[in-house]
């Protein structure tokens, strides 16, 4: 079990403790943690300003980033030595019953039988294989489930940056749409206040609402990324396992990823704050000699 042992430690040195893949061009921060270049932009979006390490959370600049090939190397060498540091002892499972080795595995029961079990009236009917057969078909799902966990972690990653950038922007245009909204009730502000108090309130009511609704998505979005992350963590854990021990826990693990997989996150919506034609569109539109007044909206 060394070699097993050996690989795992291995693996853990050369994987991005974002993506819990092995490194893709990593960069090194001054604080000695390494990441993925694309992991570190997907967690720190475009934003100029520094930006904390997603583990020790010092900041950073993204100008200051250098790729670290000394690790890339290592990673993709560590990649492809990995399968020959793997020789996993297979342990025997022996029948209670008559005493001979259970070479067989009940799909239908998920259960472990020896020939003589095979043969009877209870299992007769039922999908059986070998266990190295049905531990390779278990595999195949296993990585045809990784392969959609890593994609859906992707997705994931990128909607939870555009939400970011999302509430960003929102806010910039309210901050945009509160200044006019000053500049305009100066010049009426004797007339105005009553308008003025109003129109903040729901202003801020609205603002606050959806900026709610946006952290709270944020949430969500990082609970189902850290859900994702930690069935790929499992799943990777399984190439440690011998075939019946892995046989033993894949049903309960593929029920994770489908219930995952099925139940995808969606963005948050912001809604229009529109302002009907009260006493301050009456004023500008005897300012501006207009006959009708329009209401204003603002719009993410």
């Amino acid at each position: 079990m060394a070699g097993i042992h050996l690989a795992e430690h291995f693996k853990e040195e050369l994987t991005c403790p974002v993506c819990m893949d092995y490194f893709r061009n990593p960069v090194t921060l001054g604080c000695g943690h390494s990441f993925c270049h694309s992991c570190l932009l997907d967690s720190w979006g475009e934003d100029d300003r520094p930006c904390p390490c997603p583990l020790c959370k010092r900041d950073f600049q993204m100008r200051n980033l250098e790729s670290n090939h000394r690790l890339w190397k290592l990673a993709s060498i560590g990649q492809k030595l990995r399968p020959y540091l793997l020789q996993l002892e297979e342990e025997k499972i022996t029948c209670e019953r008559h005493q001979e080795e259970k070479k067989l595995f009940c799909e239908t029961d998920q259960f472990f039988l020896c020939v003589y079990c095979f043969q009877s009236q209870e299992h007769i009917r039922h999908t059986v294989h070998t266990v190295k057969k049905a531990a390779e078909d278990s595999r195949d799902k296993l990585q045809k489930a990784l392969d959609l966990l890593r994609k859906e972690v992707e997705t994931v990653q990128n909607m939870l940056a555009e939400e970011r950038k999302k509430g960003k922007i929102w806010k910039e245009e309210v901050q945009t749409w509160k200044e006019t909204m000053i500049a305009e009730y100066t010049r009426f502000h004797e007339l105005l206040k009553k308008e003025e108090k109003l129109h903040f309130h729901i202003m801020a009511k609205q603002e606050s609402e959806d900026l709610k609704n946006i952290r709270e998505n944020e949430t969500r979005l990082s609970q189902h990324l850290h859900s994702l992350r930690e069935v790929i963590m499992d799943i990777e854990q399984y190439s440690w396992k011998t075939n019946s021990q892995l046989l033993q826990v894949v049903g309960g693990t593929l029920t994770r990823c489908e219930s995952l997989l099925g139940h995808s996150p969606e963005t948050a919506t912001i809604s229009a704050i529109i302002f009907q034609n009260t006493m301050m569109w009456e004023m500008l539109k005897c300012f501006k000699g207009e006959e009708n007044g329009i209401p204003m909206t603002i719009r993410p």
